[in-house]
């Protein structure tokens, strides 16, 4: 193990994300690895954490007042567990709140580097505009003066630092997987499978209208869902509308490392029915068409070598069907053709699923990480 310490910090929801795939990568080339993470929504029932190995310690922060006391949080938290003295090569911070608590209690800490690290950038994050400026000033903030900026779109430095000011200390982080090639799994017959937070982002609608024409043609399949949401009661109405209820199965939250280890390489299929953008609220934040990637979810599905069926929130999403490993559909007609592809024809889907893995190698953590790493310690 090359290095010893880093702190982690980050906001989340009930289900587990890039914060938690980040986690198992760093544990695997740091001593020490401490992460703190607070709900993205402080009113709801999701409490935040301290995770230290493999234990994880929750509690809950008063709503009202959780943005405002999450860094005094996180130092009576490092001093519970004898940590504020001893220091920290890094603490990467998720988020810009993140890290104005890490700059704050920079000293006292003792961390040598701080790295900012934005994943959804947006010239309008929030529809209160009082709300909004504030987040963008410290989203300034923590751009301008982190030792290290890490960054998914290089929008924001097109937009924030259009004369490459702090082009030196920025670095594009691909989304990234940790899976080696899928070994001989006994795969689910006629499996589909969709893992992640089930909110305005995504749309079931075609998905599950497609479902519902290969179920009335005698079509054989199994659809479970992993994850959970603001939207899960309206997709639960839908299910139950369509008869699908003995198709469809929520399998509420797991954790990454079992998902990704254990539960995705059974399956066959994996889909993504992201929200088409017309449908999208004009009051919401832009970031989720800012893209120039595939998404996380796509590429921990190829890394396990699953053929993808997904919609195209935005043009990068095209080397899916350029590079053979899945369909982008449309509508519900086309999520029909390429789940009735995928589902009867063997062939054609081992041949994807090659595709899918072959694709993911650059993608893979020790390919994106370790290098940029080695260069930033």
């Amino acid at each position: 193990m090359a290095y010893k310490s880093v702190l982690l910090l980050s906001h989340h929801n009930e289900v587990e994300g890039m914060a938690d795939q980040l986690y198992d990568y760093l544990i695997k080339h740091f001593a020490k690895v401490i992460h703190i993470s607070h709900p993205l929504n402080p009113s709801s029932s999701v409490k935040s954490f301290v995770r230290v190995g493999k234990t994880r310690t929750k509690f809950k922060v008063p709503s009202l007042f959780q943005f405002f006391s999450e860094g005094l949080f996180m130092l009576l938290t490092l001093h519970k567990l004898k940590q504020t003295t001893s220091g920290y090569q890094l603490a990467i911070c998720i988020d810009p709140l993140s890290y104005l608590h890490a700059r704050i209690f920079k000293g006292i800490l003792k961390i040598n580097k701080l790295v900012y690290y934005n994943v959804d950038y947006s010239t309008q994050r929030y529809s209160n505009k009082l709300l909004d400026y504030v987040y963008q000033k410290i989203n300034l903030y923590a751009f301008h003066n982190c030792e290290v900026f890490f960054y998914i779109t290089s929008k924001f430095l097109k937009d924030l630092d259009p004369k490459g000011k702090y082009i030196n200390k920025s670095f594009r982080i691909r989304h990234i997987h940790n899976t080696t090639k899928p070994g001989q799994v006994a795969k689910i017959p006629q499996s589909i499978i969709f893992c992640g937070n089930i909110s305005d982002g995504v749309d079931f609608s075609d998905l599950l209208s497609a479902l519902n024409k290969l179920r009335q043609e005698k079509v054989n399949f199994t659809f479970d869902i992993y994850g959970s949401g603001s939207k899960l009661k309206n997709l639960l109405i839908l299910i139950k509308s369509l008869n699908l209820e003995k198709y469809i199965h929520l399998k509420g939250n797991i954790s990454h490392h079992s998902l990704i280890d254990n539960v995705m390489p059974k399956y066959m299929i994996g889909v993504a029915p992201y929200i088409a953008k017309y449908k999208f609220s004009k009051k919401a934040a832009n970031h989720p068409f800012a893209g120039e990637d595939l998404s996380t979810k796509i590429v921990e599905y190829i890394g396990s070598g699953l053929p993808v069926i997904s919609t195209k929130p935005f043009q990068e999403f095209k080397v899916i069907s350029k590079y053979k490993f899945g369909y982008l559909v449309s509508n519900s007609l086309s999520w029909y053709k390429a789940l009735f592809t995928l589902l009867k024809n063997q062939r054609i889907r081992k041949i994807y699923s090659q595709n899918a893995y072959q694709y993911s190698r650059k993608y893979h953590e020790e390919e994106i990480l370790t290098p940029i790493i080695k260069q930033i310690l």
